[in-house]
């Protein structure tokens, strides 16, 4: 049941109003309306029943001052958000329902929801229902049974609410308020109740399939990136890995909250770039720069896993490292060629060389091999060879599931002298 749903505001009737008063207000909208007549009917039904009632009034404002439910009253029939301080916290989580439609984000009201419908005390809720019915003259609830049987369908009646609202939403706006809403989570180290798990859980289910179509174009891309490494097939990685990491953001936030490492789409993705394209690429020195540009982008979408962030900047500082290096003995070794010979070594390059003894030329061959370091290579040019050493991780490391044995690659490079 809706707020607009509701007997209480169908019939604009109070809810200290007398079973007279309610009789006479559904006849009064049954004259004026009659094309409404059964709706109003049944209204009336509810609210004088004693037991059905419960649910209506739970899902109103009980045991608020008379001016102030009439107030909130044409705030909910004009669709228009109201703020009362002073009333008690059931009808306070219920005044934030009203006006829910239209609004770009929804985090703090879906934030306040949750901590309210999580910690109402039910003793409480009898108290304030009573208070209410000791002065329409209903009969008064009897313990606290009947209200909990009641305060599961509130909880139903919020998640129909929220949901319309996110019908109306921008799908922008839907992600930006599940991340805001994951965020707030975070930062109450992961408590939070059933409001916030049915919002997120219609989150993750909005966009499961799109992921799982992102994830297989992105995992293509990466392959191309793989094979041709030009800017065009890079960029288009970047696009794809931007507009999947958005959507995945919030779903990753809530599994660092809670714990867990459920990262759809970040998981998957960030495997992809360690075990194999940016392993890959790393091995040529001219691609150290796309390696970086994978990696950052990475770092962008992985930003909420703290884990991942970790090995990201590490792994960043050691490519960013080689790549200045080798840059420099790539700029040292261009200046070095270009650089006129000395006119001595000029008059030697030109003076015909004398045939070689041919046992000398081996011993010398022989004595100078013992002198080469073991990792130089005579085909390495500027900073010298270049060792790629990866580390694996342990099963059961520091990160795991999906994220797994890749979050925990260590890059070292050891450049050796010519």
């Amino acid at each position: 049941m809706k707020l607009n749903e509701n007997p209480f505001f169908i019939l604009g009737v109070s809810i200290r109003d007398s079973k007279q008063v309610i009789d006479e207000k559904a006849d009064d909208r049954c004259f004026d309306e009659p094309e409404r007549e059964e709706i109003f009917e049944k209204a009336k039904g509810i609210l004088l029943n004693p037991q059905q009632r419960l649910q209506a009034e739970l899902g109103w404002f009980p045991d608020v001052q008379p001016q102030e439910e009439q107030r909130l009253l044409a705030a909910a029939t004009k669709q228009q958000a109201v703020f009362m301080a002073s009333v008690n916290k059931l009808a306070a989580m219920n005044q934030k329902l009203i006006g829910l439609l239209g609004k770009p984000r929804l985090a703090n009201e879906i934030v306040f929801l949750d901590t309210a419908y999580r910690e109402m005390d039910m003793a409480q809720l009898l108290a304030w229902v009573n208070r209410s019915r000791s002065v329409s003259g209903f009969p008064a609830v009897q313990g606290v049974e009947p209200i909990e049987a009641v305060w599961h369908e509130v909880r139903n009646n919020i998640r129909e609410q929220l949901q319309e609202a996110v019908d109306n939403m921008a799908a922008s706006q839907y992600t930006q308020t599940a991340l805001e809403v994951a965020q707030a989570v975070l930062r109450k180290k992961g408590k939070y109740g059933g409001i916030i798990q049915d919002f997120m859980d219609g989150y993750r289910l909005s966009v499961e399939q799109q992921l799982e179509d992102l994830k297989k174009h992105t995992m293509q891309l990466l392959d191309q990136v793989l094979a041709n490494p030009s800017r065009s097939n890079v960029q288009a990685a970047c696009e794809a890995m931007d507009k999947g990491g958005r959507l995945a953001r919030p779903l990753a936030v809530m599994s660092v909250a809670e714990g867990k490492n459920d990262f759809c789409y970040i998981g998957p993705v960030y495997n992809k770039l360690f075990d194999d394209v940016c392993m890959n690429l790393f091995k040529q020195k001219d691609e150290y720069g796309v390696v970086i540009i994978l990696f950052e982008k990475l770092l962008a979408i992985a930003g909420d896993i703290p884990y991942a962030v970790k090995n990201l900047n590490e792994t960043l500082q050691v490519v960013r490292e080689t790549k200045a290096e080798y840059d420099a003995a790539s700029a040292k070794a261009q200046q070095a060629a270009n650089k006129p010979a000395p006119a001595k070594a000029q008059q030697a390059a030109n003076k015909p060389a004398r045939p070689a003894n041919p046992r000398s030329r081996m011993s010398r061959s022989e004595d100078s091999s013992r002198d080469v370091p073991a990792s130089s290579s005579s085909d390495d040019s500027g900073c010298g060879g270049c060792l790629l050493l990866l580390l694996l991780p342990a099963i059961g490391g520091a990160i795991a599931g999906p994220i797994g044995a890749a979050a925990g690659f260590i890059l070292a490079i050891k450049l050796a002298d010519n």
